[in-house]
């Protein structure tokens, strides 16, 4: 009996390491099609078009996702009318979150656990809009309160993880302007003195 045991076991670790070598095999296959995708995109555009980096697709998300609540708020009314205000609030805030953690990575700025906080985040703010978006058929006064509450608490937390990838993205910031400064100067004063030399050489 412990005979078949043992063999059972070895023959669930060997599958364990086949799933994950077969994983890491398409996860590399993947990647490597994604890169030859964005290279055969790019070679389709005009020369000097770039194509849009992360930063870009959060915030033209965050714009598109305003507009379409901006849109239908047009046509609505009453109770209606408010649960929209408050969706495009709530993502209004939460997308701004999004577009500064995305600008803080891309710049490698130090956000520590702020993006798996902003996940978390994120699918808060997904139930919630879930319920605002039945709140019009509820049509109660203190739903309505409750509701403006939490989405006041989401927009908060969504806005202290904003400011927070925004001060750290403004030390990198600062950090590389001062390297650049310093080397923009040493090579000013390397330039002005090799001038200076040749002048010397030269002569009146």
């Amino acid at each position: 009996m412990q005979g078949v045991l043992d063999v059972a076991a070895a023959a669930g670790a060997a599958g364990l390491v086949a799933i994950l070598v077969l994983g890491a095999l398409a996860a590399r296959r993947a990647v490597r099609k994604l890169r030859r995708l964005r290279t055969r995109v790019q070679r389709l555009l005009p020369p000097g078009l770039q194509m849009p980096g992360p930063v870009t697709l959060a915030t033209a998300w965050a714009n598109l996702h305003r507009w379409s609540f901006d849109a239908r708020m047009l046509t609505g009314t009453g109770a209606r009318r408010h649960a929209l205000a408050m969706r495009r609030d709530l993502w209004l805030h939460v997308d701004a979150a999004r577009s500064a953690l995305e600008a803080g990575r891309v710049a490698d700025a130090p956000l520590g656990e702020l993006h798996h906080l902003n996940d978390q985040l994120r699918q808060l703010a997904r139930d919630h809009d879930q319920r605002l978006a039945l709140l019009p058929e509820r049509r109660s006064a203190v739903d309505l309160d409750g509701a403006r509450a939490e989405t006041d608490r989401i927009t908060g937390c969504a806005d202290e993880v904003a400011r927070a990838a925004w001060e750290a993205l403004d030390s990198v910031t600062a950090c590389d302007a001062r390297h650049l400064e310093s080397l923009v100067e040493h090579e000013a004063r390397a330039v002005r003195e090799g001038a200076s030399r040749l002048r010397a050489v030269s002569g009146p």
